[in-house]
């Protein structure tokens, strides 16, 4: 009996663990969207994959970067930068469990002026 009560409670907390990972990459995703049309605002395009891998010039649109990591079985990554075109980007981020609106594994966003 013991063992099968340990068991729901370690369940319990990795399942409210997982979730709030997930909350967290939803957020950073979308404040990632926001800082993104900043960038198009200033420059006139996206950042290309070099610029959106230096910390500091992402740290001119961002309070923090880069954004963190959770690595689960689903995601073995958070977040895929990629460019689509001079005013179109596209955001790849994986949520380790569903959260709200978004499915668990990888979800996107494309951001475009």
């Amino acid at each position: 009996m013991a063992v099968i009560l340990f068991l729901a409670i370690f369940l319990g907390i990795s399942s409210g663990k997982t979730s709030a990972q997930s909350q967290t990459v939803v957020k950073a995703a979308q404040n990632l969207a926001q800082g993104l049309k900043y960038f198009y605002q200033d420059q006139s395009r996206y950042p290309t994959l070099l610029e959106f891998s230096d910390k500091n010039i992402m740290l001119s649109y961002f309070s923090s970067f880069p954004p963190q990591d959770f690595v689960s079985g689903n995601c073995p990554q958070s977040f895929i930068y990629k460019i689509i075109g001079v005013s179109i980007t596209q955001l790849d981020y994986c949520l380790p469990k569903g959260s709200g609106q978004y499915a668990a594994g990888w979800n996107k966003i494309i951001v475009q002026q």
